[in-house]
């Protein structure tokens, strides 16, 4: 299994400012995060968050995002899962993070 907080992706554009977000994973499924740029519709940050844990994304720069939460059935995500995105649950919070 995956340490809790393991990092995917991250594009340190995105990772100079001051802004934090606290992800809490309150499910019993391990799941995996994605930060990503409305306005120009670029990936910032993808994130392993295990079942009932929290982590944050620390110097999150100003602009619009939304993220998204891939949950999964399993607690093993292999890299063909993570690749292919072929998770069993999948959701997204549309409104603006504060």
């Amino acid at each position: 299994s995956l340490a809790n907080g393991t990092v995917f992706s991250k594009n340190t554009y995105y990772l100079n400012g001051l802004g934090e977000l606290q992800i809490k994973n309150g499910t019993s499924l391990d799941a995996i995060a994605k930060l990503v740029n409305t306005t120009l519709n670029k990936s910032v940050f993808t994130v392993y968050i295990k079942a009932d844990t929290t982590y944050t994304i620390n110097k999150v720069k100003d602009g619009n995002y939304k993220l998204f939460f891939n949950l999964h059935r399993t607690a093993e995500f292999g890299l063909g899962v993570i690749a292919g995105l072929s998770v069993n649950l999948y959701n997204f919070f549309p409104g603006p993070l504060i």
